[in-house]
């Protein structure tokens, strides 16, 4: 409903019955588009092991680190 998204954003631990990867694979399924930016503090993923497009941040992160991270994903220069 809303195709000026681009980028999900989410942290693995989130509250609910979802975690964040399978946010993004919900998210992959039905907008293949969608860039994927995933972060944990407790462990780390391969970029493999992350839906089509998937990009992992470990944690912890600064600011800068997040912008540029995003920055790489939407090709921004």
């Amino acid at each position: 409903a809303h195709p000026e998204i681009e980028l999900l954003f989410s942290d693995v631990n989130m509250p609910g019955p979802m975690d964040g990867l399978e946010l993004a694979a919900e998210v992959h399924r039905r907008r293949p588009t969608i860039l994927i930016l995933i972060t944990f503090g407790r462990q780390c993923f391969a970029n493999e092991a992350l839906p089509d497009h998937g990009t992992f941040l470990p944690k912890p992160y600064s600011a800068a680190e997040l912008i540029a991270a995003i920055k790489v994903k939407l090709d921004w220069h």
